[in-house]
């Protein structure tokens, strides 16, 4: 069957299609799915992740072992398994290594190449001690590749020299933070972490405090891996972006755009900061870019299969080009893409699976 259609027929549709654009712009309405997805094994379940500084491979941590992954492709490129229960995991800066953190009270250095295990670090492990998912709550290395911290369920927090295995220093016994997490600074020596109501930077070679940074109620904050300068904290109303070698506030979130988010991270440049996770409204994923007050955007949550990419974010974070970012959603890694966003495109966008 053919239909034909008179010259004022098909002014009159475009004229209607050209005032149903202007009403309800195209542009807000756009299918976004990830570049890549990575669904763990049956018999396991991702619990941590962490990219490298080359931003070419990630590495997983889960239940039963570590694997790293290709990028670009999602290929596994190795298995390690030499530690189970897996809830922290760390590339070194050049990624010749990889730290994975687990049960109980340990933390292994292995070859990212050959998955040699390389050194062992336990703290301490009284019998008083509870025992629980993981047991280590993170472990980084710091800027220089020369020395591990880690820290534990129960309060241990330690730096290991990697050429020895020998414990450095016990920062449980001179820093002594109120509250777990902790950020290795530009300076090798240098350590963020989360005191009470403050955030501090101490010289843990001089057992020294530095600096605060922020003064008020902060129940969580976010850091880049890769340039150690952008903080992202949260007080009783903002969240607030913070340069630390400028010593500055950049930019601040109302909480009226995110409330309490389970997830967040932020690009080494600062200029993009995404949430995810629960508490956001909805449970929507909202990304802003430099000092929007808006998200420029939203990727709303679709209930359906666990592993789907639209399900809740457990884990977010960016890549070191700011050019992707990747999501843990159920037994699944997703990675996306937002170059568009960091060449400078800041209109808002409500993004529907």
């Amino acid at each position: 069957m053919q239909i034909y259609m008179s010259q004022n027929s098909k002014t009159n549709l475009f004229l209607l299609t050209t005032i149903i654009i202007s009403i309800f712009p195209l542009t807000g309405i756009v299918e976004e799915m990830p570049l890549v997805s990575i669904v763990g094994p049956d018999d396991a379940r991702f619990l941590s992740v962490d990219i490298s500084s080359d931003g070419q491979r990630i590495v997983t941590g889960s239940t039963e072992r570590s694997e790293i992954w290709d990028a670009v492709s999602g290929q596994k490129i190795l298995e390690y398994n030499g530690i189970s229960t897996v809830s922290t995991i760390a590339f070194s800066p050049d990624g010749k290594y990889v730290l994975s953190g687990g049960i109980p009270y340990l933390a292994k250095l292995w070859d990212s190449t050959t998955g040699e295990t390389l050194r062992e670090f336990r703290s301490p492990t009284p019998v008083t001690k509870p025992f629980g998912l993981g047991d280590m709550t993170q472990v980084a290395f710091t800027s220089d590749g020369k020395k591990v911290i880690t820290e534990d369920l129960y309060g241990q927090f330690q730096v290991w020299e990697i050429d020895t295995g020998k414990e450095y220093r016990n920062l449980f016994h001179t820093i002594q933070p109120r509250d777990r997490g902790f950020m290795p600074m530009k300076n090798s020596n240098e350590i963020l972490v989360h005191y009470n109501a403050t955030l501090q930077i101490w010289n843990f070679e001089e057992n020294e405090k530095i600096h605060e940074l922020a003064n008020g109620y902060i129940p969580f904050y976010k850091y880049s891996n890769y340039s150690r300068d952008m903080i992202l904290y949260t007080t009783i109303t903002t969240h607030v972006l913070f340069n630390i070698s400028l010593n500055q506030v950049v930019y601040e979130i109302p909480f009226s755009q995110v409330s309490y988010p389970e997830t967040s991270a932020v690009s080494s440049d600062g200029k993009i900061i995404i949430f995810g996770g629960r508490l956001v409204p909805n449970g929507d994923r909202k990304i802003f870019v430099s000092d929007s007050k808006t998200p420029a955007r939203v990727l709303p949550v679709k209930t359906d299969s666990d592993n789907s990419p639209h399900q809740v974010d457990r884990v977010v974070k960016i890549f070191p080009d700011g050019k992707k970012y990747l999501t843990m959603n159920g037994n699944a890694v997703h990675i996306w893409d937002i170059s568009d966003l960091t060449a400078g495109v800041k209109e808002s966008e409500n993004l529907q699976p």
